[in-house]
Parts: C-alpha cells; sequence; structure tokens
C-alpha cells in the first residue's frame, strides 16, 4: 500500500522532498487536505477517522490506529485480552518526531523582568485522541493512556473538530 501512496504523491507533486527537512510543504499540505476533507460535519467518529487517516497516507506520516474499540463479548474479547489489546489506546499514533516550540519562562529577579522566550523542543511521536463533538471528552482509560505517552516524551492531543485535526498537523513540524 506504501508504493500506491508514493506513486499517488508523485503523481500530484508531492515527494516529501523539501528544504526545510520538515516532511510536507504548506502547499501539499493545503492540497492534501482540502481532498481528504469532505464532510461539513460527522455523525460517527469512524468518518472524523477515515478523513484524518486519508490527510495523514496522503502526506507521508508514519502512523497506525491500535484496533481496540468497540465491544467484544465471548470468546473473542478473551482472545483479544490474551494478546494484549488495550482499552483506551489513542486513536492515532503517529511515529514521526516532531519539533515544537516551548515558552520558558526567566523569572524577573534574573532579568529584573519577567520574559517569555522560545526553545524548540524534540518530541517522539504524537498520539491523537479524536472525539466526534465538542461536548465530549476522554474515557478514564483513554486518559490515563495519553499521561503515559505524555511521560515518555511523546506530544498528546485530543481533536474533535477537522480544524483542530489540521491545524495540529499544519502548524507542527514533522521530522522526515
Amino acid at each position: 500500500m506504501k508504493k500506491w501512496i508514493d506513486d499517488f504523491n508523485k503523481s500530484i507533486g508531492m515527494n516529501n522532498e523539501n528544504e526545510n527537512g520538515n516532511l510536507f510543504t504548506p502547499a501539499q499540505f493545503q492540497l492534501a487536505a482540502a481532498s481528504a476533507h469532505k464532510r461539513k460535519s460527522y455523525t460517527y467518529e469512524t468518518e472524523f477517522q477515515a478523513e484524518c487517516a486519508a490527510l495523514l497516507d496522503a502526506l507521508g506520516f508514519d502512523w497506525f490506529h491500535p484496533s481496540n474499540e468497540g465491544k467484544r463479548r465471548g470468546r473473542t474479547g478473551t482472545q483479544n485480552k490474551n494478546k494484549g489489546v488495550k482499552r483506551g489506546v489513542p486513536d492515532i499514533v503517529i511515529l514521526n518526531h516532531l519539533i515544537i516550540e516551548v515558552p520558558i519562562i526567566v523569572p524577573h529577579f534574573i532579568s529584573n523582568i519577567n520574559r517569555i522566550s522560545k526553545k524548540e523542543e524534540t518530541k517522539i511521536g504524537c498520539v491523537i485522541e479524536l472525539k466526534n463533538g465538542m461536548d465530549k471528552s476522554p474515557e478514564i482509560e483513554q486518559q490515563e493512556w495519553l499521561i503515559i505517552f505524555n511521560k515518555w516524551g511523546w506530544l498528546i492531543n485530543v481533536c474533535r473538530t477537522w480544524d483542530e485535526f489540521t491545524e495540529l498537523i499544519g502548524n507542527t513540524k514533522w521530522e522526515k
């Protein structure tokens, strides 16, 4: 499947090679986001997830979705539990390293005034929990996984709308 995506990306002018070391250029992002986004609103979270998946694939991300959702009964539930399937793992796990700007506050007793500067910090990867709607919050198991990923140096995020998702993806510097 990766070859098909690479061929598609080349056909629309996306070769994942640009001068600043980022995974994609702003123009490539705009083109991919426009082609992936098909709906104004979502009835189900799976529709939201499908559009997010299309964008991540089109941009060449190394990512996956752990298939841990849904209720399983009887033998299937037991088999999944025995195989290590965990409840609450975030919907999207992006393996690409990323660079974010982190504010640093220099206390006034060091510099006579409070200053805020920024430094770049590399994160190991990014996990995203998708929620369909502004009023939804991650469940307890999902919150616990977000805390675990954060502890290990990953960027964590909850996206409730397409705009939140594209802002996160488009405004972050992703390493190839």
